[in-house]
């Protein structure tokens, strides 16, 4: 499967890294060359599953200008999903800075989430709290990925 996918990509517009490969295409060093966005992860000091992103692989990732987004469910943020979604917003905003955090909501069905579209303000209220700054929430909800979108377009 590795084999197939790592050709693939170069056929694609945007990659995502959101996937069972990823940490091991971050840890052999072939990152894709085109646009990368791990779009709905974890981070394993929130949430100690191999799914998650380890430090490593975060500043891998940072370094090359990639953006992080956290995802919403359980399994990769932890029962207390808001308090999870926030803490590994922050691991990463501590480790590599807030232009690599965005949201990675996962809202296709296939996992439960805990609240839709109309909860993103528990997640601003909860930031805010936690001691983000309004410039930091405001480009983890959106920013950041506005900047990744037009940087390629």
């Amino acid at each position: 499967m590795k084999k197939l996918l790592i050709p693939l990509i170069s056929l694609l517009l945007i990659y995502g890294l959101a996937t069972l490969f990823a940490p091991a295409i971050i840890e052999k060093g072939k990152d894709p060359k085109k646009p990368v966005r791990v779009s709905h992860t974890g981070i394993r000091a929130v949430v100690n599953s191999p799914r998650n992103l380890s430090d490593e692989q975060i500043k891998k990732l940072a370094e090359k200008g990639r953006i992080i987004g956290i995802a919403f469910f359980d399994m990769v943020v932890g029962d207390d999903e808001i308090k999870g979604i926030v803490a590994s917003m922050k691991k990463v905003k501590n480790l590599v800075g807030d232009k690599h955090v965005a949201l990675g909501s996962d809202y296709d069905g296939s996992v439960t989430v805990p609240f839709d579209i109309t909860g993103l303000p528990i997640i601003i209220e909860a930031k805010l709290w936690d001691g983000f700054t309004e410039d930091e929430t405001r480009a983890i909800m959106g920013e950041n990925v506005k900047r990744f979108l037009l940087d390629i377009l």
